[in-house]
């Protein structure tokens, strides 16, 4: 996805959409993701962070957020269980939406790009479970117009094996034997979204 909005072939992103949510067991509460104390916050930090991430990759910064936290369902004190959290840059434009949830009774991966010459959809996510099915990439160009008005069918990729964390620790190695500031997950990166995440929770 990214080297594709990299490469300008779609044009500049519009917006992008992401929701994030899981079946939550009993056997959940028992683990360090019920206590305020050790997570920090619920679902948000839990999963949405990861979201979160995506959106700041893909788009750059924001500095307009808004956001609604609410703890109708399980009711742990400190320990959200659905975020809806909006975002805009001024500097560009984009916006994106966020929602982060554990009351979603079935796991949900979903990210959605929308450029001004087409769209990036990914559904589901590789996990050791497999529980938010395959991953599957559609590509949607609509520059390819055909003379009856049409457009080409979305191109599809899967991706069937995770090698994201060997090029994040590769990465991260490589910046330490050479001496060279990290491309992917610094310091500065985790501040900016903390800050994000800080906003959303109404703390700044």
């Amino acid at each position: 996805m990214k080297g594709i909005v990299e490469s300008g072939e779609l044009g500049r992103i519009l917006w992008m959409r992401g929701s994030y949510g899981k079946e939550v067991e009993q056997r959940v509460f028992g683990g360090w993701r019920a206590k305020k104390e050790l997570a920090g916050g619920g679902i948000m930090l839990d999963q949405g962070i990861h979201m979160l991430d995506l959106f700041l990759y893909l788009g750059g910064g924001f500095d307009e957020v808004q956001a609604m936290v609410s703890n109708l369902y399980w009711k742990i004190e400190g320990v959200e269980d659905n975020v809806f959290a909006n975002f805009r840059s001024s500097a560009s434009g984009i916006c994106a939406s966020l929602h982060s949830t554990m009351t979603q009774w079935r796991h949900l991966f979903s990210l959605e790009v929308f450029l001004e010459d087409g769209a990036l959809v990914l559904n589901g996510l590789k996990t050791p479970s497999g529980s938010y099915g395959d991953e599957d990439l559609a590509i949607k160009r609509n520059r390819k117009r055909h003379v009856d008005g049409t457009f080409d069918n979305e191109e599809h990729r899967l991706y069937h094996t995770d090698r994201s964390w060997n090029y994040e620790v590769a990465q991260f190695f490589h910046s330490i034997e050479c001496g060279t500031r990290p491309t992917l997950g610094s310091s500065e990166d985790a501040v900016a979204i903390m800050r994000l995440v800080d906003r959303i929770y109404g703390r700044a």
